[in-house]
């Protein structure tokens, strides 16, 4: 296990420079009318900076890409996924302030997808499903309106 203050730092830096997310990809069916539809938690980090980026690489695995259109300055994003995604949300978890919410859904949804693996997806499976993305989009959407620690926050720094 590592350090206490390392989970913590990286929760910090997950809490403002990355996201907690869930992946909804439809794909086509053959000879069925409706998509299969599947879904994937994933975590990361996106920024200018790659050392927070290469400390979630040593501590939880993954790799670092880099980004840039020549424009702007280069942005560096670390990004895991499913299993690995759990494994990383129930090591920061009690250090997160800014989206715990996202991270207790997500891992969830993970548990579910776990449960279910190998198994025939029912309509009740779909909608389980769904309605945890919804939740999750809904969460990463604009703060404007919501409550954090208390206050209604408009959208715009005070």
């Amino acid at each position: 296990m590592h350090e206490a203050t390392t989970l913590a730092y990286l929760a910090g830096v997950i809490d403002s420079d990355g996201y907690i997310t869930i992946q909804r990809t439809k794909k086509a069916n053959k000879g069925k009318a409706a998509p299969n539809t599947y879904y994937s938690l994933q975590v990361g980090i996106a920024g200018t900076r790659t050392a927070p980026h290469e400390l979630a690489v040593k501590v939880f695995g993954g790799a670092v890409q880099r980004y840039s259109n020549g424009k702007h300055r280069p942005q560096f994003q670390w990004r895991v996924q499913g299993t690995s995604a759990r494994v990383v949300l129930e090591s920061i978890l009690p250090y997160l302030l800014v989206k715990k919410e996202q991270a207790l859904k997500g891992l969830a949804l993970q548990a579910i997808l776990e449960r279910d693996m190998r198994r025939p997806i029912t309509p009740h499976m779909r909608e389980e499903r769904n309605v945890i993305w919804q939740s999750v989009v809904g969460l990463n959407q604009s703060r404007a309106g919501r409550l954090l620690d208390g206050v209604e926050h408009n959208g715009y720094p005070a």
